[in-house]
């Protein structure tokens, strides 16, 4: 039987953009539009316990359908040069606006990722996630950083690579760190979310369920 999308449930897919195969299977689904990263952060979304979205605060940047606003207490969306446009390196919110804070393939648009991610540390409350999803980074060894918006490669600053998650002990603020692999059912790839938050406890709480649901989850920091 063929895998459903577990975001609108059709079983009807397409090619991506460009014509884009993922191991030689049409990823993008034809009713809502969901590509593999988007069906791999629902999955693991979908296997957190409720009552612990329910009562968060959450932030996206750049708002995308792998999210549902309905999972949190409150959601607010910032859109690069649109509506409520928050720069990623300067948030204009006070420390611990947030108990959750999104941001899918985002940082490879920042010039200053370093910044943009100690930035979101900030506005998290205590215990609260930052969740941070880049473009294939196990795709490459270490990261490519060209350093400028290349407009042959989406303006992107850089491609990340494997070392990514060394990239994020450079950091100067204390924070915890999971990466969690996910799968997507469709096309049998593979995709990490990286969960950071300055509470280890409530990120063990977190990594534990996910193990328990057979995730592979692995411990950065």
């Amino acid at each position: 039987m063929p895998a459903r999308c577990n975001i609108c449930g059709s079983s009807d897919f397409t090619p991506g953009p460009g014509g884009r195969l993922a191991a030689e299977v049409p990823p993008k689904c034809a009713e809502c539009g969901s590509l593999e990263r988007h069906r791999i952060i629902r999955a693991i979304y979908l296997a957190l316990p409720t009552a612990l979205l329910q009562k968060s605060r959450a932030l996206q940047f750049a708002g995308d359908i792998s999210i549902d606003a309905q999972w949190f207490e409150s959601f607010e969306v910032s859109t690069f040069q649109r509506f409520n446009h928050l720069n990623l390196e300067d948030i204009d919110r006070p420390d611990g606006s947030y108990d959750w804070v999104i941001s899918n393939h985002v940082l490879e648009h920042v010039a200053d990722d370093a910044r943009a991610i100690t930035e979101m540390l900030r506005i998290t409350s205590p215990s609260g996630i930052v969740h941070i999803n880049v473009p294939m980074p196990a795709y490459l060894l270490d990261t490519d950083d060209w350093g400028y918006p290349d407009p042959e490669r989406h303006q992107h600053y850089r491609h990340y690579g494997g070392d990514f998650a060394l990239r994020l002990n450079r950091l100067d603020r204390p924070f915890h760190c999971l990466q969690v692999v996910g799968r997507d059912a469709h096309t049998d790839t593979y995709d990490v979310l990286y969960l950071l938050s300055k509470n280890d406890e409530s990120l063990s709480h977190i990594g534990q369920r996910l193990a328990r649901r057979r995730f592979v989850v692995l411990r950065s920091r």
